[in-house]
């Protein structure tokens, strides 16, 4: 059987396991769990982890769950360039249109709905309860936290963070980096992330 390794974060393994048991994928997982705190990110403290390139070269696959957006495309770009496959991995209960894209190494959790014409890039994060409606496009690396709401014609950038149960009204652009606190609506586009300055990247 092949195998995949799965690189998560040490307060998401519970929630990587059971949505990789979900979907029910036939490989034989190794998990690799990582602590990142905000030292971590800040001095890119895991980026060359020996235990991980030691196991690049056993394993076929590899799903990568980690909320902070630069480690998690780090480590894509690093199993891609070692010619591992990265499947998106779609929980069994999300709803996706047959008409929407998901990109590689995209992850999305339970109870999602992805409309007609909707475009997930490379390496988005969107957690369970998120609600995506027509012609969306998230791209790469973005973070959808829980019970977030995305009406038509959305593009969320490059990186960008929203927080849980936020609102984003359609048409709205939200650009690359742009971090958008909690349960906050938002109708106009957002260039910078002047709506939280000092927003983490853990915004459930």
């Amino acid at each position: 059987m092949k195998k995949m390794l799965l690189l998560t974060e040490n307060r998401l393994v519970n929630q990587s396991l059971e949505l990789l048991k979900q979907c029910d994928l036939d490989y034989n997982l190794t998990v690799v769990c990582m602590k990142c705190c905000s030292s971590c990110i800040k001095t890119n403290r895991y980026i060359n982890t020996p235990k991980i390139n030691q196991l690049i070269d056993n394993h076929d696959a590899a799903c990568v769950i980690i909320f902070e957006n630069g480690i998690r495309l780090h480590w894509l770009n690093v199993f891609s360039s070692a010619g591992i496959n990265l499947p998106s991995i779609v929980h069994p209960q999300t709803t996706v249109s047959e008409k929407a894209t998901i990109g590689v190494g995209a992850t999305i959790f339970g109870d999602c709905t992805i409309a007609d014409g909707c475009s997930l890039q490379r390496g988005c994060l969107v957690q369970p309860r998120c609600r995506l409606n027509k012609d969306c496009i998230i791209k790469q690396g973005a973070l959808l936290n829980k019970g977030v709401y995305i009406g038509k014609q959305v593009t969320i950038g490059h990186r960008a963070i929203i927080g849980g149960c936020s609102i984003i009204k359609d048409g709205v652009i939200i650009g690359d980096d742009v971090c958008i606190n909690r349960n906050l609506v938002i109708q106009s586009d957002v260039k910078y992330s002047f709506l939280a300055p000092k927003c983490k990247q853990f915004l459930n």
